[in-house]
């Protein structure tokens, strides 16, 4: 158990110390406290009984066992005149405060330092004046050494800040650049004249034209000719054309489907640009992931500030103890 003194145990038992209190410590009707004083011999007994009380406490002895020794201590400290028949309710008064003493101390678990603490450093000799001062002197050291590497991790932040913010301004122009591009696109494909497109009516559909017979201009050399190139073509089917055959003829013959085809495979139609492929998505993840960079790195710099402020403190506190 922790060791007692006198004035500890005072405390304990709501008392003053016998040697600093001359006058009894027994109660009146009047007044709270007796006026009458007590013998000197009584109250230096009294220290006495109190020291053996602390000394038995101390070897962890029940305080239950005390009660005969704080009687006879309460006997001396009252008068003889009007309050010795008080003694006996104070010291059983003292017995309860011990055994709540005791039993609160014990159940109290004691604080556990891997380094025991010096007490001339708080009461402030040489000793500790010395400690204080090689201590304040070393914290001040590393203060400025962390203060010199936060500072230059501050600055290597801000030059990546600022290459983060360069690229991102490049991707931006980047993207800029290719939404115009695909806007020309757009409008020269919407400009496009409609004659160069040309389609062919399907397979399918029967062939009627204007120019159900096809006649050679040229004058016939006789009958035979007249009534081949007077026989009209039919198509089949699957699509094929039959004909009589022609003889060779100076005039340009009228244009066939072969021939429709090659002008329309010549000039295909623009085919309507897909909106997936628009980067339009691109621009908008972009902007995203900018504000997301630009939220850390503030984060960053405003816990690296709180990180110098703390330490600028810890500095002060330990200048402002150097000085006190």
């Amino acid at each position: 158990m922790h060791t007692l003194t006198v004035d500890s145990l005072c405390q304990i038992l709501g008392i003053k110390h016998p040697e600093d209190h001359p006058t009894c410590i027994g109660y009146g009707k009047a007044k709270p406290t007796c006026g009458n004083l007590a013998s000197q011999q009584s109250r230096n007994t009294a220290v006495q009984i109190f020291q053996e009380v602390c000394h038995d406490l101390a070897s962890g002895c029940n305080p239950s066992s005390l009660d005969a020794s704080l009687e006879e201590a309460a006997t001396l400290l009252h008068c003889k005149r009007w309050h010795r028949g008080q003694a006996p309710a104070m010291a059983d008064k003292w017995l309860d405060r011990l055994v709540h003493y005791t039993t609160s101390r014990n159940r109290t678990p004691r604080r556990r330092s891997g380094r025991p603490r010096d007490p001339s450093t708080y009461r402030g000799i040489d000793t500790g004046h010395v400690a204080r001062a090689e201590t304040s002197t070393t914290t001040s050291y590393l203060s400025s050494a962390r203060d010199e590497d936060l500072l230059a991790e501050l600055l290597h932040r801000y030059q990546t800040l600022d290459q983060t913010l360069a690229s991102i301004e490049a991707l931006s122009n980047g993207l800029g650049t290719a939404n115009r591009r695909t806007t020309h696109r757009r409008t020269s494909t919407r400009r496009t004249p409609p004659s160069e497109t040309y389609h062919e009516p399907p397979d399918s559909y029967p062939a009627t034209t204007t120019r159900s017979q096809e006649f050679d201009l040229r004058e016939p050399y006789n009958a035979d000719d007249v009534s081949l190139r007077s026989r009209p073509t039919t198509r089949s089917r699957e699509g094929h054309r039959h004909s009589a055959p022609q003889p060779a003829s100076s005039m340009p013959s009228p244009p066939t489907s072969t021939t429709r085809r090659s002008r329309t495979q010549s000039h295909p139609q623009p085919q309507p640009e897909d909106s997936s492929q628009i980067p339009g998505g691109r621009s908008r993840q972009s902007f995203f992931v900018l504000i997301l960079i630009l939220v850390l790195l503030i984060l960053t710099l405003f816990l690296v500030l709180i990180h110098v402020f703390s330490q600028r403190t810890q500095a002060g506190i330990g200048a402002y103890n150097k000085i006190s």
